[in-house]
């Protein structure tokens, strides 16, 4: 009975693989990269002053919604060091949509001084 219990729960998780965001906004991942499965991606809004404090990278991870494809957790893998940028960063990817059953969990780099170099030219 207990054996039969494992199996059951098994067959609830998904299948879907664990991705990194490469350039291109192409989704890396263990079995190859997924090109179609963000919908939506707004980029993160760089916080006034954040200039004379310079400019740095952050790696947020994100829970996707397999149905919906919503992010429903989002928090900071690796710090900018900066609060704000942080909080840029996980507030911008709350709003990403994806492909339902695309992907379930992805790590995305974001590099605010790349950022703040599109919007000038």
């Amino acid at each position: 009975m207990a054996a039969f219990a494992a199996e059951t729960v098994c067959a609830y998780t998904p299948n879907l693989p664990v991705g990194y965001l490469g350039p291109d906004y192409i989704i890396n991942t263990r079995v190859g990269p997924i090109y179609d499965a963000i919908l939506s991606a707004p980029r993160p809004i760089v916080p006034p002053g954040i200039g004379r404090r310079g400019l740095f990278g952050v790696y947020v991870i994100a829970d996707i919604n397999i149905i919906t494809g919503i992010p429903g957790h989002v928090r900071v893998l690796q710090s900018s060091g900066d609060a704000a940028l942080d909080r840029a960063a996980e507030d911008a990817l709350v709003q990403w949509r994806f492909r339902p059953r695309s992907v379930y969990k992805l790590t995305v780099p974001v590099n605010f001084a790349a950022l703040s170099r599109s919007r000038r030219g």
